[in-house]
């Protein structure tokens, strides 16, 4: 609770960070069904993370990846 506290990042946006720390990247399918989200949900995390510079995306729309920035 206190590092939540102190990002200010949801818990399922800390497990995002985590999953792109253990594996490098992640493809949107990779992201919604690593944390048990739909398409949206997925894309509710996304973008606060993208908006601060966390998280990156590479590729283009279609077959994009998302990376720690």
């Amino acid at each position: 609770m206190q590092a939540r506290a102190r990002t200010g990042l949801a818990p399922k946006q800390e497990q995002l960070l985590q999953l792109l720390r253990e594996r490098g990247s992640l493809s949107p399918r990779e992201i919604w069904s690593g944390l048990g989200v739909s398409k949206q949900g997925a894309m509710n995390l996304l973008h606060p993370l993208l908006k601060a510079d966390l998280v990156k995306r590479a590729g283009t729309k279609k077959v994009g990846r998302y990376l720690l920035a």
